[in-house]
């Protein structure tokens, strides 16, 4: 056992001489104030949770923290070390549940707390080797059996009472209409079609390692600020807007965010400034444009196209590979190698051609048990009652 383990372990140590408050929760999720928890922590509001619970949320940075919708009676703590780490130790040690999407607070004890892995979505690309095998949490969110068996694979779990089928709790917000597209000045009647552009990140921030060659736009296949321009005038003879959401791990040093008359670049940070949740914006796009991130497992819920730009595929499969055999088997929707292959896509689309309607469906069944929108009120249900 390395020193870092050991600490951990005595945390937890520790972490059982503090008693519980069984009102107390303590939210996490990455960035900060979003993804599952935050949809969990808002269906909660919205029941009146704030007058029955205390509600910590574990952000970075409490002083400089500012967000739409976070009740002002929500104590706000920092698990850095020089911004708080032992009020944070405190506050996560004394509550009686722990949810969390990405970093699993360290000192957690899944025998005296309620501690649910609410994960961040369906995993197609290889997470095992990138997560450690995870014997803190008491429980594990899923959406499906297909998902049951990819996320105990990939988290090493031999005890599978820990999966708890209730579906992703941010996808109820993809059933939301509140104007995500005004607010970023596009009015989707004026266009024949907007699509949303996520890719998966290749080299995460710091380069810690790269699971595919990257590009100075920040993009697969459209390498060039010459090619975003003429994409960019293959999308306005068609009438086509296009929004490129890049993921929050992806390194973009030297990437410049590109903002034309068709095509519109965003980061988390924007969209946290404009104050629209990603899903939010997700649910209004009329097209999914990605390649190995698991937004389109949850896409699926719409039956709307999906494209997948996947032209560095065999390098991505060697270098991190995929929770599945042939991964092309989960993908419903046209694959796209070329530039080529892309601007034919927008053909299609701007005529009204969908080819993998049944494909897609047929893949939703397999991953997305509960189609409802009611994913938050089922975890509340189930970990919450009364």
């Amino acid at each position: 056992m390395n020193l870092r383990e050991l600490l951990k372990s005595w945390g937890r140590a520790l972490n059982r001489c503090f008693p519980k408050r069984k009102n107390q929760i303590l939210f996490e999720s990455h960035s900060d104030y979003c993804d599952n928890t935050r949809a969990v922590y808002d269906e909660l509001l919205r029941q009146g949770g704030a007058e029955r619970f205390r509600l910590i949320w574990c952000v970075k940075d409490p002083a400089s923290f500012q967000a739409d919708g976070i009740d002002p009676r929500t104590k706000l703590v920092s698990f850095q070390r020089r911004k708080g780490f032992l009020r944070y130790f405190y506050w996560m040690a004394t509550s009686g549940a722990v949810f969390y999407t990405h970093h699993v607070p360290p000192f957690v004890n899944a025998k005296a707390q309620t501690v649910v892995n609410l994960w961040h979505g369906t995993p197609l690309k290889t997470i095992k080797g990138h997560v450690h095998p995870q014997k803190l949490f008491g429980y594990l969110l899923s959406a499906s059996d297909l998902v049951d068996d990819l996320l105990a694979d990939s988290f090493e779990l031999p005890d599978r009472s820990k999966l708890v089928q209730l579906g992703y709790p941010r996808n109820d917000l993809l059933f939301e209409q509140t104007g995500a597209l005004e607010k970023l000045g596009i009015h989707p009647e004026d266009q024949a079609c907007v699509l949303l552009w996520m890719p998966t990140f290749r080299r995460p921030e710091g380069g810690r390692y790269q699971d595919a060659e990257t590009t100075p736009t920040g993009l697969p296949l459209i390498e060039t600020a010459a090619q975003l321009e003429e994409l960019n005038r293959e999308l306005e003879q068609r009438n086509l807007r296009l929004i490129i959401k890049l993921h929050p791990g992806q390194d973009l040093t030297g990437v410049r965010l590109v903002h034309l008359s068709q095509i519109r670049m965003l980061t988390n940070q924007e969209l946290d400034r404009l104050g629209i949740q990603l899903y939010h914006l997700v649910g209004e796009a009329d097209c999914l444009l990605t390649d190995y991130s698991s937004i389109y497992f949850d896409y699926l819920l719409l039956d709307r196209p999906i494209a997948f730009l996947i032209d560095d595929i065999g390098q991505y499969e060697q270098n991190r590979g995929f929770t599945v055999e042939n991964a092309l088997d989960l993908m419903p929707g046209e694959k796209i190698r070329t530039v080529s292959e892309l601007i034919r896509f927008l053909d299609d689309l701007a005529k009204g051609e969908d080819r993998f309607q049944e494909e897609r469906r047929r893949v939703n069944r397999r991953v997305n048990r509960w189609q409802d929108g009611e994913s938050a009120k089922r975890f509340l249900e189930r970990f919450l009652p009364g």
